[in-house]
């Protein structure tokens, strides 16, 4: 993208909050999927894992952004929105 690291960082400080910002826009389009996967699915278990699926393969497709992804929502800043927002979208699988 053709942007400036200055316009880039008001949007995100650190690197932590860059990730959390695009993944949180992957793992939404992932658990939309999934819950609409599950709608056409019978049994509860099978269910589960629709709307579990397309989130496993979107930590796949980047493996290390992934796992970072998911230590920067389990031990980051709750306060900062982005990750209160990847929180928002975890409390979201339990519905």
């Amino acid at each position: 993208a053709d942007i400036g690291t200055g316009t880039l960082f008001l949007y995100a400080k650190t690197k932590g909050e860059l990730l959390l910002l695009v993944q949180n826009a992957k793992y939404v389009e992932a658990l939309e999927q999934g819950r609409a996967d599950a709608e056409a699915v019978p049994g509860v278990l099978d269910a589960v894992l629709a709307i579990v699926r397309p989130i496993v393969e979107c930590n796949r497709i980047q493996i290390d952004n992934g796992r970072t992804y998911l230590r920067e929502m389990v031990f980051g800043d709750p306060e900062e929105p982005r990750h209160g927002a990847a929180l928002a979208i975890v409390a979201q699988t339990e519905e």
